[in-house]
């Protein structure tokens, strides 16, 4: 099964895990192709699933409520026995199913990463939004919203397609682009992967197999990888940014390509590391033919995904942010972004993402958050994994000397506190820490 509008017509499609932001993305597009779907999730409670059921698609959390289909799309997430519950012609993963889809377009781009994948492929899709192109995005982007979806799809076109390349259970090896970009390897998602080796093996096979293969040079490890183009910052690439400036923690930089000054490039999104996902993104474009003009307006005018450093409101005189860093890396340096940013004292609350993460990274992430003076801890968010004991849930809260927060209620009183002493509050983590955020009145 390709993409071929005839054949989705024809067919009905059941999706498990339909609340997900990457399995929705999927149903907007079989529904602006025509398709008849129909979803389930295991809350109805989420963003997502409200706003799918106002646009008219059927989701339930009773599995045999959905009719019997032609297709059973499913997140990896879902249990095999929610799966076996439905009655399918054919029953496919929702990674293969992005693969399948993004084979049905002669040019495609996918972006592959332990950390920003998402902002690399929202940037790409902003430089493509006046093409006959489509962008799948694990994440929302305002500006998308205008075009399908909410923000984590769009479809103007089908010369090109752009999407996100997911390592868990190697799920990006489903695709096969024309342009795949590697931007950074970090040990994570330890219940499926034994090593940081493993997951640079996965990258640099993903990378290899595609026509064009774009890589960070500054990742030992990505570096590896033959015949890609190269960006970095530090090293020799075929790519590089020079002359970094900061203000107020938004980076400029001159762009060098392949030793030619093509121009200055100014993002309006914070962190250095932000650097790393403009190169990548630049990189893509012009193997896409895009005017360096065009990619330069574009990546000034972009202001990133939401959860990425996003402005919830003020509170108490007093701003509070939400990101979804959920990995000590990516902690780190959402944390430097801030400081440069905010350039006084602030205040952390973090839900960590997984008991696993949580256990198998728990040195790192006591190495980053033990340089955070106020610090409060979440419950942790236990996405697709079986809870754990209470000695084990607040064991790096017990081993920092945070604040435990055990609800909705306790993050709402501990933001008004820290608020009211005149700290701004940031809010990290991938889970529904998010949500209970955003219910805070702000001013």
């Amino acid at each position: 099964m390709v993409f071929d509008e005839i054949l989705i017509k024809n067919n009905k499609f059941v999706m498990l895990g339909i609340g997900g932001i990457g399995m929705s993305a999927l149903c907007c597009f079989l529904k602006q192709n025509g398709g008849d779907v129909f979803g389930y999730d295991r809350s109805l409670k989420g963003d997502i699933v409200r706003k799918l059921q106002k646009s008219g698609v059927f989701v339930t959390d009773t599995v045999n409520e959905l009719p019997a289909a032609d297709y059973c799309i499913y997140s990896d997430a879902i249990p095999k026995e929610i799966i076996n519950e439905v009655q399918a012609g054919q029953f496919i993963s929702r990674g293969n199913f992005l693969g399948k889809v993004l084979s049905g377009f002669p040019t495609s781009v996918a972006i592959c990463g332990s950390h920003g994948k998402t902002t690399a492929v929202a940037m790409l899709g902003e430089i493509l939004l006046s093409s006959p192109a489509s962008v799948f995005l694990g994440g929302e982007y305002p500006p998308f919203a205008a075009y399908g979806g909410w923000g984590n799809f769009y479809m103007r076109g089908n010369a090109i397609c752009v999407a996100e390349a997911c390592e868990y259970r190697k799920n990006l090896l489903h695709l096969n682009p024309t342009v795949a970009v590697a931007l950074n390897v970090d040990l994570d998602h330890t219940d499926c992967y034994t090593s940081v080796e493993e997951i640079a093996d996965c990258f640099c096979g993903f990378v290899s197999k595609a026509p064009i293969g774009v890589v960070n040079a500054d990742d030992s490890r990505l570096s590896q990888c033959k015949n890609a183009i190269t960006f970095a910052i530090e090293k020799e690439a075929d790519y590089r940014a020079k002359n970094i400036k900061s203000i107020n923690g938004c980076y400029s930089f001159d762009c060098i390509e392949r030793g030619r000054f093509c121009g200055r490039v100014e993002l309006s999104v914070i962190g250095k590391h932000q650097i790393y996902n403009a190169l990548a993104v630049i990189v893509a474009a012009r193997q896409l033919f895009v005017p360096f003009s065009i990619i330069r307006e574009k990546l000034k005018v972009f202001q990133g995904v939401r959860r990425r450093a996003e402005f919830l409101g003020v509170k108490n005189g007093h701003s509070v942010f939400a990101d979804y860093a959920h990995h000590p890396r990516e902690i780190d340096a959402t944390l430097k972004a801030f400081s440069e940013t905010l350039q006084k004292e602030f205040s952390v609350v973090f839900q960590p993402h997984t008991y696993s993460r949580t256990r198998d990274l728990f040195s790192d992430f006591y190495k980053v958050l033990t340089k955070v003076k106020h610090l409060a801890i979440c419950k942790i968010f236990a996405a697709r994994e079986t809870p754990v004991s209470a000695e084990e849930e607040w064991s790096l809260a017990e081993k920092l000397n945070a604040v435990k927060l055990n609800g909705k209620e306790d993050l709402l009183s501990y933001i008004e506190k820290e608020t009211q002493e005149g700290r701004s509050v940031v809010v990290l983590g991938a889970g529904d820490v998010y949500d209970m955020a955003k219910e805070i009145t702000f001013f």
